[in-house]
């Protein structure tokens, strides 16, 4: 469990014990005295016997936020909303940094921005609707939402204590001594063996790399067998093509990777599994390839990297440190040797900046990458400032508008091998465009077929794109239905097709209701209605509270931390 503050940094609050009897409760006289709502659900710090003491944990509470809780004029309940938020002064920079973290209330009228201690900032007139990533003015700074929260989870303070009571040494344990089964002592796994069985049915066995003269001696890398039975042949070979890459495999300098298969074929269960397997093993005789690793990606994404370790790895085997509320730390992560991964947001790298390099991540994975297409964003000039070689990139769209937004993502995971920006654009991507123009000529045509097809050839060692089709195999046959619905007659009467859509006399609704009666008809069925305006959500929600349909309802205005429920 990941602890709130250091005990070296926590704030502590003086105690006086008194002991006139070893056999009665010690009595306590602290200064100075808490405020009744804070300390009546609280037990007495006692002394029994000498021997053992409990302790209440009093939070620290500063004078301004105790008069926040106890002045009867105190508004905050009248607050209907509440989000995290990032804050900075109003600037025309182009480089623009926060200033702090803060907490921004809504009233539906008007926006109050407090800091970390409550104390206001800025206020001003909400003029649009609030969502996650939205940024907006108050007053004279511009705020970022991050997240939805609770008023009562806003200001949270830490509990600290200081006492003087001497704890009595526990005596020592004797050293433990395994039990012998059945009369065969346990084997002892030699160092120069494999981690797994490479020769057990399904065994999926990672490639050797080339012996070395007087180098040291290789052993086989075998994927852990609880994710070797679970994964589909093309996630076989998805990490196969990883290892090769990271472990510098190829022809090309570099370790880095671009995994661009389509959305569905598992490219998270793929990077998974070549964490787990260099977290734990390596090719050489020693310790394992890797010791720590940072997965980044965006916000909405960091519960869910954590809850697929579990899904894949269970609870015990790996800890994943995840980087979600706005006072989270990672002192913990650095400083200790528990966690192996950390899952953190592109938007709060800039936060930890050098608190992410003093913990020397041995590898980066970048979900959602093309959101590195800008080289010069903030988000990418931190992670060009990790030293190690070993990157990855996961993204379904590796080329979404030119082939400098490419470039960009090839010269983070294998950083030179394409040459600068200026000789990309001069030899590369110039003649490519020109030869797909309408009015070039036969040679330019073919020039730029000839420096395509080298760039496919310079990048296919280090990017693997597979097609939706691959799960085709695995998916039920696809029935499309597509059904065009007459106009009612209210609808053809009228100008206003929403007059017809609250009476529920829609052409396309009254099907809709046809549609959900016959399919709820069938046991364990479910339905997904999307839409891209919420406005018709409203309407799909009010149909489904009409016909007693149970349902979830999932939009911009869904809380993040709500979106995985």
């Amino acid at each position: 469990m990941r602890r709130s503050q250091a005990p070296s940094k926590r704030k502590l609050a003086h105690v006086d014990i008194t002991v006139s009897d070893p056999t009665q409760p010690v009595s306590i006289n602290q200064q100075p005295a808490l405020h009744p709502q804070l300390s009546a659900a609280n037990p007495a710090l006692q002394v029994v016997n000498g021997s053992s003491f409990r302790a209440t944990f009093v939070p620290t509470v500063s004078s301004k936020t105790l008069k926040g809780l106890t002045d009867p004029s105190n508004t905050e309940n009248n607050f209907t909303q509440c989000f995290k938020v990032m804050y900075r002064k109003q600037t025309n920079k182009v480089h623009k940094s926060w200033d702090g973290d803060g907490v921004l209330h809504n009233n539906n009228e008007s926006l109050i921005l407090n800091d970390e201690s409550g104390n206001m900032i800025a206020s001003g007139r909400k003029s649009a609707n609030l969502d996650i990533g939205l940024v907006v003015r108050v007053g004279q700074k511009e705020v970022e939402i991050l997240e939805a929260i609770s008023v009562s989870d806003a200001y949270t303070k830490h509990p600290s204590i200081k006492t003087e009571v001497s704890i009595p040494a526990m005596p020592k344990m004797a050293k433990f001594k395994p039990h012998i089964i059945d009369g065969i002592r346990p084997q002892k796994i030699s160092k120069n063996d494999p981690r797994h069985d490479p020769f057990a049915p399904n065994a999926l066995v990672m490639p050797r790399p080339k012996p070395q003269s007087n180098g040291p001696e290789i052993v086989d890398v075998v994927v852990d067998p609880i994710l070797t039975h679970k994964l589909r042949p093309h996630q076989r070979k998805g990490v196969t093509f990883l290892y090769k890459s990271v472990m510098g495999m190829r022809d090309h300098n570099g370790q880095g990777a671009i995994l661009a298969d389509e959305m569905g074929l598992g490219k998270t269960v793929q990077a998974i599994a070549l964490i787990w397997t260099l977290l734990k093993q390596t090719p050489y005789i020693g310790g394992p390839t890797m010791k720590r690793v940072l997965i980044v990606c965006p916000a909405s994404l960091v519960g869910n990297w954590k809850k697929e370790f579990k899904k894949w790895l269970g609870d015990q085997r790996i800890r994943v440190y995840a980087i979600q509320g706005i006072k989270s730390d990672i002192t913990d992560f650095v400083v200790g040797k528990v966690y192996s991964v950390m899952v953190i947001g592109y938007e709060r790298m800039r936060s930890f900046q050098q608190a992410l390099f003093d913990a020397k991540f041995d590898m980066v994975i970048c979900d959602e990458g093309h959101r590195l297409k800008n080289s010069s964003i903030q988000a990418s000039t931190i992670l060009q400032g990790f030293e190690t070689a070993k990157r990855i990139i996961l993204s379904g769209t590796p080329i979404q508008n030119d082939l400098t937004e490419f470039y960009a993502m090839v010269d983070f995971v294998n950083p030179g091998l394409l040459g600068t920006r200026a000789a990309f654009k001069h030899t590369i991507e110039g003649p490519i465009l020109r030869g797909r123009a309408l009015e070039c000529s036969e040679e330019e045509r073919q020039i730029g077929n000839e420096k395509m097809l080298n760039l496919i050839q310079i990048t296919d060692g280090f990017v693997l794109r597979r097609t939706a089709d691959v799960n085709a195999q695995y998916l039920p046959e696809k029935t499309q239905i597509i059904l065009f619905c007459k106009m009612s007659t209210s609808q053809i009467g009228c100008s206003y097709t929403k007059v017809a859509i609250d009476r529920m006399e829609s052409g396309k609704l009254s099907v809709l209701k046809q549609l959900l009666a016959a399919i709820n008809a069938k046991p364990n069925s479910k339905v997904v209605l999307v839409s891209n305006w919420t406005a018709t959500l409203n309407i799909f929600e009010i149909l489904c509270q009409s016909m007693q349909y149970s349902f979830v309802r999932l939009d911009g205005q869904t809380p993040q931390q709500n979106r995985q429920e």
